[in-house]
């Protein structure tokens, strides 16, 4: 899970080939600063911040005949606030 105050995470990729990634659905509030790659690596996942309800996207790898779907879900923004009536 993501927090919903927006922000970057690393994600790892342990592979022995050439890989692939794409987000499912594309999604105007997060990108991703690569599309793919050679072997073990990384990616950057980078994300806004959240002012409405939960939401997520799939990073779907690709390597030969192998795919892998990892769902990452960013948090609901809770406003907190305490209504005194007199």
């Amino acid at each position: 899970n993501l927090p919903n105050s927006g922000g970057s995470t690393q994600v790892a990729v342990f592979s022995n080939t050439d890989w692939t990634v794409s987000m499912e659905p594309k999604v105007s509030w997060a990108s991703i600063d690569r599309l793919g790659g050679y072997k073990s690596g990384h990616l950057v996942f980078d994300y806004e911040i959240n002012y409405g309800r939960a939401r997520r996207t799939l990073l779907v790898f690709k390597a030969g005949n192998e795919t892998i779907k990892s769902k990452l879900l960013q948090k609901v923004w809770l406003l907190r606030f305490h209504l005194r009536l007199t």
